[in-house]
């Protein structure tokens, strides 16, 4: 990809017929370090990469605070995704809070805070002491995101704000309780993913979400119990509840009922 003129006909590439408009859209789909190369480009590009619409953070590409420094640089109104991905953010706490404030205040729609590691593949592969990463005050009281996915980050669901813009919910490798707290704060959730999570004894779950995902939790003798009188998809897959109790409304499409359990226990469905 580069911008000089053609050596037949001095015409400019294609790339440099296309408005400032359209080349971000374009690189908003690049990786965040590749993004950042397109700079070199010519001095049109210069500050092209400042404006993307689209950033995410990969462990591969962070070596320093350079590459923080370059993300405050971003000069748009609006961040559309902003994703932080590192297996080991151990000494990096205080930069990680930095790029989440900055992501906040640029009313970010989807942000993706991952800091599992690869290699986990069960609950009992992790420890609590590599939970490390704790939840700024800003996350709890924004208004903008529509799709938060938390993964291997602690936090505490009483301090979250109601927030009636969140649509999807991805939680992940952490310990989990009070789920009902969570979900009265989030009245518009439409769709819930609880995966590799443990210490949750019990769970109710109501309200108007279609999609509600559970795999692979450590969730000892607990007892459960669904009202969703909308859900489209409902997948469990791990250990099955000591009790189980689904209520799912009467419609003419049937909604889809997954279940992959690992152990006989009780389970009754209610139709």
């Amino acid at each position: 990809m580069h911008t000089k003129e053609r050596n037949s006909g001095s015409q400019p590439d294609r790339l440099s017929c296309l408005p400032n408009l359209v080349l971000i859209m374009i690189i908003s789909h690049l990786s965040f370090k590749k993004c950042i190369q397109t700079s070199v480009l010519s001095k049109r590009w210069r500050n092209l990469c400042h404006q993307t619409k689209n950033i995410a953070f990969k462990e591969s590409e962070y070596v320093n605070r350079i590459g923080c420094n370059k993300v405050f640089r971003f000069q748009g109104q609006v961040i559309n995704s902003f994703e932080i991905h590192h297996s080991n953010p151990v000494g990096l706490g205080t930069d990680i809070e930095y790029l989440i404030e900055f992501a906040i205040s640029k009313q970010v729609n989807k942000l993706v805070l991952d800091f599992s590691n690869p290699a986990w593949r069960t609950t009992s592969d992790v420890s609590w002491r590599e939970v490390i990463i704790d939840l700024p005050e800003c996350l709890y009281r924004q208004k903008s995101v529509e799709s938060l996915y938390i993964y291997a980050c602690r936090f505490d669901l009483l301090k979250f704000a109601n927030q009636d813009m969140l649509r999807s919910l991805f939680i992940g490798w952490t310990g989990l309780k009070k789920v009902e707290c969570l979900l009265s704060k989030f009245p518009l959730l439409k769709s819930l993913s609880i995966k590799n999570c443990w210490e949750l004894d019990s769970m109710m779950i109501e309200g108007q979400i279609k999609e509600l995902v559970i795999e692979n939790c450590d969730f000892p003798l607990m007892s459960c119990s669904f009202d969703l009188p909308n859900v489209d998809i409902f997948k469990y897959s791990g250990h099955m509840f000591f009790h189980a109790s689904f209520l799912l409304r009467k419609h003419k499409d049937r909604p889809r009922f997954l279940l992959d359990c690992r152990s006989p226990w009780a389970l009754r469905r209610e139709r």
